[in-house]
């Protein structure tokens, strides 16, 4: 063949040439691509929704884990299956803030990959959240109150 690069990987057998085909090779990489959160300030006890958009730049299907924190505390750990290459998959992770103290949170996430060739995507901070008391302890009453005060019960 006049066009073949590498005459070293092929076989003749017969006056027949038996040409290798290149071997494929994986490229592994995953990249966190957004974190996101239901809002910034919310009240304590609160659910906050933290969405995480992972991606796979590599060539290579994946699987791997991604964690989702508040500060350096956990909130959750899930599982990404079988992410084909050049896709996206967004998580959502749902933090209770029932037991946090009135104060600000940074949010970020981490994916972990063996063997990914660009780690340095693979943890994104995001902004932060803050946390506040809610509307009616303001004014010293609880949702019963409100209630009452409302009409809502006699």
């Amino acid at each position: 063949m006049l066009d073949e690069a590498d005459l070293s990987d092929n076989n003749i057998s017969d006056g027949a040439v038996d040409i290798v085909p290149e071997a494929t090779v994986h490229i592994h990489d995953i990249g966190i691509t957004g974190v996101s959160t239901s809002g910034s300030s919310v009240h304590f006890g609160e659910f906050v929704n933290v969405g995480v958009t992972v991606a796979n730049k590599g060539n290579a299907t994946e699987s791997f884990n991604v964690s989702a924190y508040y500060d350096l505390v956990l909130i959750a750990t899930l599982d990404v299956a079988n992410l084909l290459p050049s896709n996206n998959q967004t998580l959502n992770f749902s933090w209770d803030t029932t037991s946090l103290n009135k104060t600000t949170y940074q949010i970020s996430a981490v994916a972990l990959l063996t063997n990914d060739i660009d780690p340095s995507d693979n943890t994104f901070v995001d902004g932060t959240v803050t946390l506040d008391e809610p509307v009616s302890s303001y004014f010293g009453l609880d949702w019963f109150d409100g209630f009452l005060i409302a009409g809502i019960l006699p």
